[in-house]
């Protein structure tokens, strides 16, 4: 069975959103006694597993309607660039898992093929690929991002990637008409994507990397425009 969490990743995070705020729905931890939790430690033994022994670094968890979400990042990572969260929900009795990781795997290859889009159109670009979407058991160390684009068009449907562009340009004046050349040609590739086009001069360009992307928010010397192909069902 096919598993496009997409939709329902965003309403989960809108349900996060809510009750962040709220503070009533969900319970939060963090302290060092988190981790001792026993579904805590069946969640990271899982992922642990599922990814050829690869070792994963407990930042937090919470419960969500009886979901609990475990917050964590490989070793060999850091938590601000490589944040996993692993899904752990009993269905009919059933433990059932879902995770981000495999994003964080094929994330190199995706962006690669959207700075190859900017580079053909001769923009200067930093590409980071959004990594909160899940994936159930299908998609583990053994698989490849070639092995996901051969999958995804599988149902008609093509999954939704969403796309940090930053761009280095002298000349603002532009933007809105190249980040419609970059929409055009990502709907050439057949790209189902949300991009977030950041146009920022050398110095910022140079400024920006995966880590400190975030704070382009509150940045008022850039321009960010947003575009998306709009591409759900597979076109032959």
């Amino acid at each position: 069975m096919r598993n496009k969490k997409r939709a329902a990743t965003f309403g989960l995070a809108l349900v996060l959103l809510i009750v962040g705020v709220s503070g009533c729905m969900l319970e939060y931890f963090t302290d060092a006694l988190g981790i001792q939790e026993p579904r805590v430690k069946d969640t990271l033994e899982y992922l642990s597993e599922k990814y050829d022994g690869q070792e994963f670094i407990y930042q937090s968890h919470e419960y969500v309607y009886g979901i609990i979400l475990v917050y964590c990042y490989p070793e060999w990572g850091t938590y601000e660039t490589e944040r996993v969260r692993v899904r752990r929900e009993v269905v009919d009795g059933e433990v059932q898992y879902m995770d981000t990781y495999f994003s964080i795997l094929i994330r190199e290859d995706g962006e690669a093929e959207v700075l190859a889009v900017c580079t053909d159109l001769g923009l200067k670009a930093k590409v980071f690929m959004e990594t909160d979407d899940f994936y159930n058991n299908q998609f583990d160390s053994s698989k490849t991002y070639e092995d996901f684009v051969k999958w995804d068009p599988e149902d008609g449907q093509l999954s939704l990637r969403g796309y940090a562009i930053f761009l280095e340009t002298d000349d603002f004046t532009k933007c809105e008409l190249v980040a419609d050349q970059i929409n055009e040609a990502m709907k050439a590739k057949k790209y189902n994507c949300g991009m977030g086009i950041i146009f920022c001069n050398q110095e910022k360009f140079e400024y920006y990397n995966r880590a400190n992307s975030g704070e382009i928010r509150e940045d008022d010397s850039v321009v960010w425009l947003t575009r998306s192909t709009g591409l759900k069902e597979v076109i032959d």
